[in-house]
């Protein structure tokens, strides 16, 4: 969550940056080559911006909060928006510069605005052979940015995919810690239950076992209470008359 809100901040600092120096300070310049000067670095700031604005849309996609992760798409939607903007109006605060420095904007000292001596001919053909160098080092210097930025999303590519490669392995291992959970508890409620069986039998014997302890007491006291009843009393008893003895 962090690394998407810093490059939110940048973005956004980027294209204050660029608001200030399209809209305020390239306009107010009135030397060519101070004004050209700017343009570039407007130009310049502008491609890293929308470097910025790339990563900060792979950043977003990596937000696992649903809601985080629509909130700064809607984020990214509306800088993205407003760099376009500011990008138009470079390109066309660019041309009204180009069209200046050719004479194009201007009408000549004459009634006739298109009449021109030779040697404004000359001076335009020299701007214009100027201007076409200029644009050809630019042209150069674009294809270097676009070969940088190629290499760049290459090797944001294969982070990812190393990242989403150690993603997997992760859940791999996970999922065989589960299924080793799964059968240690499997395992566990198999010994529980042949416990309870050991036990249930071990407390039949142990009943068993104490019925027998009590009934041979029984027997035994029994017999102990019949050797130390006296003669007549057993015959009282067993319903024979004891003869009285007389003095």
């Amino acid at each position: 969550m962090a690394d998407v809100q810093y490059w939110d901040d940048m973005l956004t600092q980027e294209i204050d940056e660029l608001n200030a120096l399209i809209n305020d300070e390239i306009p107010a310049i009135t030397n060519d080559d101070s004004k050209s000067h700017a343009i570039d670095q407007a130009e310049s700031k502008l491609k890293s911006a929308s470097k910025t604005k790339k990563t900060f849309k792979m950043e977003t996609r990596l937000v696992t909060d649903v809601q985080a992760r629509r909130r700064y798409e809607e984020r990214h939607a509306r800088l993205g928006e407003n760099l376009s903007h500011l990008k138009a109006d470079l390109s066309a605060l660019k041309q009204d510069f180009e069209r200046a420095r050719l004479g194009l904007m201007q009408g000549s000292d004459g009634d006739n605005p298109y009449e021109t001596t030779e040697e404004d001919g000359q001076k335009a053909g020299d701007q214009m052979l100027g201007e076409a160098h200029r644009l050809q080092d630019k042209t150069q210097d674009a294809l270097e940015n676009t070969k940088q930025m190629v290499n760049e999303a290459k090797e944001v590519g294969m982070s990812s995919l190393e990242e989403l490669k150690r993603q997997r392995e992760t859940m791999d291992r996970i999922e065989e810690d589960t299924d080793r959970i799964d059968t240690a508890l499997d395992v566990a409620e198999k010994l529980i239950k042949n416990f309870g069986k050991r036990m249930a039998s071990d407390r039949f014997i142990q009943c068993f076992t104490l019925l027998n302890v009590c009934l041979l007491l029984a027997v035994i006291i029994y017999a102990t209470t019949r050797e130390k009843d006296p003669a007549p009393t057993r015959m009282l008893r067993s319903g024979i008359q004891v003869p009285e003895l007389h003095h």
